[in-house]
């Protein structure tokens, strides 16, 4: 049985770090996440590396001060998690939820409270 909790903060910390090597050690090789396509890095990232290309395609848009996650709601092959972002403007709220297969995560799909803030934080 996998241990959701505690695989969501190694993924949080490893990102955290810039340690998608480890990252990519806790996903299938087939992962995927999902960003709206209104968003300014709207689109579908496939593949272990795809976490890693988010991030550089990101953190190239915004400045990302801080983040920090919470409110952990867990299934059996799937959890929600409520994530803060700190910026120099307003905090981005999102929910990310995670499915896992084979005691791996499989997929993120973020789910944004105002993606008008988001657009507006990115250049």
């Amino acid at each position: 049985m996998t241990d959701i909790p505690a695989m969501i903060d190694k993924l949080y910390a490893a990102s955290g770090a810039g340690d998608f090597d480890a990252c990519e050690a806790l996903m299938t090789d087939d992962f995927k996440i999902t960003e709206a396509d209104n968003l300014p890095f709207g689109g579908v990232y496939e593949g272990k590396t795809a976490l890693r290309d988010l991030y550089a395609k990101v953190m190239s848009m915004m400045s990302i001060k801080g983040l920090s996650h919470s409110h952990l709601m867990v299934g059996e092959d799937c959890a929600v998690v409520m994530v803060d972002m700190e910026l120099d403007g307003p905090p981005i709220q999102l929910l990310e939820m995670f499915l896992f297969r084979d005691g791996k995560v499989c997929e993120i799909r973020p789910y944004y409270f105002n993606a008008d803030n988001v657009a507006a934080n990115c250049s």
